[in-house]
Formats: C-alpha cells, sequence, structure tokens
C-alpha cells in the first residue's frame, strides 16, 4: 500500500480512494471550529461563573479561549478529541499546500530569497500545528509555564507562515504567469486574514495589559473576543486554501508490484 498522493491527475494505478481535498479542507477545519464553538457556549451555559472569574474580580462576559477549552470538563475532552482527529489531515494538507505552491513557483523565474521563503514557511507551517497540539493537551491550569510557551510559539509560528506564504503568493502572482481567478481569490483573502491576525493579536496585548494594570469592568470580555478573532483568522487563512485545491484530489492507491497473496 502506497501513502496517500497529492496529484492532480491519476497516474493510472488501482484507486482504492479518492477524495477531493476542498471536501478534506473543509471536514478537517470544521473540526477546531466546531470544537471551539461547543467550549465557547458549554462554557457559557454550564460553567458561567468560574470560566469567567478574573483576579480581578470584576464584572466578565466571556471566557476566554484557555479557559474554555482547557479548564473544564467535558469541554477540554470535546477539544482534546476533535484537535487530535484534525491533526493527521491538516500535517497532509500542509504538505499539498507546499507542493502547489512549489509548483507555481517554479513555473516563474524566482530567486534563492523566494525558494528560501517558502522552505521556512513550510516547516513554519508544521511547528503551528505542532504548537496547538501543545496548547491543547498541556492546559493552563496544569502548567502556565509549557502552556504559555506553546502558545507564543504557535502566534510566532502562525504570523510567520502566514508572511512567507503571503510573500510566495504574491511573487508567483506579479510574475508573467498570471495567476488564475481562484489563485488570485485565495491570495487576496489570504492577506486581509493576516492583517486582521496582526490587528487582533496587537488589540489583544493592549486590553490585556489594560485589564491586569486597571481591572476595568468589561476589559476582560473585550480580550475574549479578541482572542476568538485570533483564532477565527487563523482558521479563516488556512481555509482560503480552499481555492487553491480545486481540482486536487487525495489518492490511496494500489501497489503496481506484485499483487499476490
Amino acid at each position: 500500500m502506497m501513502l496517500p498522493l497529492y496529484t492532480q491527475e491519476s497516474s493510472g494505478e488501482e484507486q482504492l480512494l479518492r477524495t477531493k481535498l476542498t471536501w478534506l479542507a473543509v471536514a478537517t477545519l470544521s473540526c477546531p471550529f466546531g470544537a471551539m464553538v461547543f467550549c465557547i457556549t458549554w462554557s457559557l451555559l454550564y460553567d458561567f461563573d468560574r470560566s469567567t472569574a478574573t483576579h480581578c474580580g470584576v464584572p466578565n462576559y466571556l471566557p476566554s479561549i484557555s479557559a474554555a477549552i482547557g479548564d473544564y470538563s467535558p469541554q477540554r475532552y470535546v477539544w482534546r478529541v476533535l484537535i487530535g482527529l484534525h491533526a493527521a489531515p491538516r500535517f497532509l494538507l500542509c504538505t499539498a499546500a507546499v507542493r502547489r505552491r512549489k509548483v507555481a513557483l517554479h513555473t516563474v523565474s524566482h530567486t534563492n530569497f523566494h525558494k528560501q521563503m517558502e522552505s521556512i514557511g513550510h516547516w513554519l507551517g508544521y511547528l503551528e500545528i505542532a504548537a496547538l497540539l501543545g496548547i491543547t493537551y498541556v492546559s493552563s491550569i496544569e502548567n502556565h509555564g509549557v502552556h504559555a510557551t506553546f502558545f507564543f510559539l504557535f502566534v510566532f509560528c502562525s504570523l510567520a507562515h502566514m508572511m512567507s506564504v503571503i510573500i510566495v503568493a504574491r511573487w508567483v502572482a506579479s510574475s508573467d504567469n498570471a495567476a488564475t481567478i481562484r489563485e488570485w481569490k485565495s491570495r487576496c483573502w489570504k492577506q486581509r486574514f493576516f492583517v486582521v491576525n496582526v490587528a487582533s493579536i496587537i488589540l489583544a496585548v493592549y486590553v490585556y495589559n489594560r485589564h491586569n494594570n486597571y481591572c476595568e469592568p468589561g476589559a476582560y470580555t473585550i480580550f475574549a473576543l479578541v482572542e476568538y478573532l485570533i483564532v477565527l483568522s487563523n482558521m479563516a487563512f488556512h481555509m482560503t486554501s480552499y481555492w487553491e485545491f480545486a481540482g486536487c484530489h487525495l489518492l490511496i492507491i494500489s501497489d503496481i508490484g506484485d499483487k499476490s497473496f
């Protein structure tokens, strides 16, 4: 049995499974989105007082992401199960996206800088997923220091990965080979979600510091809302690959060698 392949055309071998990468992308990203919605909703309905409590003791109306996904059950278990399930196809999609960009990059004249950016973005994508798993399985109440380390690693790798992808996409689009409508749409929305993500992170840091320094009523609620926006814009950025994967399939094929039993 061969490993799953990313390709746009069947190689002629016997196909055991064939599915559109666009379907896989939607199913994969639905896991963290669904888990986030469930955890926040359940926390508001059944753990409101505990999940919204802060050290300041001022009124707060929304749980932070960390409180919603890791501090109470069944939220922590739902989050861990769905993030764990989405990890393997997420790594696969990351690899597929890298191969897709490499194909686009090699169709144009490119510099070593752009090749290096693509290579760096490749590994940053993997590190981002690994950091997300770290945030998931090490909660803030179990080990705050390790959880915080994984969180900052996730934010750094996420931003750096987004930037590297955008740089390569802009270079391909500005080349002699014009990008398709789908690729152009994907690049435009990537840039927009990246800007939203960066602005949300800056705002979150500002509001969080105000909350800690002044204990203003409602400040932590604003922080939680901005935190949701950070996560959603990150998911949306990755979901833009939907347009790039159009016409591409995941294949599981039989070995062309000896098939005797």
